[in-house]
């Protein structure tokens, strides 16, 4: 928004909505939030430029649907940027384990390491849902600095780029 873009913020939480609201109106920021899922947005083809799907894919009941109902909204050669979990030994242990039972970070319950994606089966999925995969990184949190910072390594948190076709 700072940028000059008109954001829409969309999440099935009224916490995390409400927490939203809360900072833009701190920061001065104009941002249209909505509670619920993708049914909330007025459905108009090709409205969006670029959309974020950050740590959602995972819970949702249907990632094939999710990424087919995100391309209708999103612009001819815009850009779909997904962060999510890797299904990996390392990620039952990180993100679901150590996250949920030791750190208590993130309520216990939140994460099902069954349906977390591994980035050949978001590949495949990208595909079929006429999106071009263009980049993955891996994503790695610093407990020590608490900052995220973008790796090599994919094998815990994960993002990818891509493209409408």
């Amino acid at each position: 928004k700072r940028l000059g873009a008109n954001v829409t913020g969309l999440d099935a939480s009224p916490e995390a909505i409400k927490v939203a609201k809360d900072h833009a109106l701190a920061m001065g920021l104009d941002i249209d939030y909505r509670i619920g899922d993708l049914s909330v947005i007025p459905y108009e083809f090709n409205q969006f430029d670029v959309v974020i799907a950050s740590e959602v894919i995972e819970h949702v009941s249907d990632p094939q649907s999710f990424l087919q109902e995100i391309y209708k909204l999103t612009n001819p050669g815009g850009k779909l940027i997904i962060t999510t979990l890797n299904r990996s030994l390392l990620s039952l242990f990180g993100a679901k384990i150590f996250a949920e039972y030791l750190l208590k970070i993130v309520p216990v319950g939140t994460h099902d390491w069954r349906k977390f994606i591994t980035p050949s089966e978001l590949n495949a999925m990208l595909i079929r849902s006429r999106f071009e995969p263009e980049i993955i990184k891996g994503i790695f949190y610093s407990i020590s600095k608490d900052e995220f910072h973008l790796t090599a390594n994919p094998e815990i948190n994960y993002a990818v780029s891509a493209i409408k076709c």
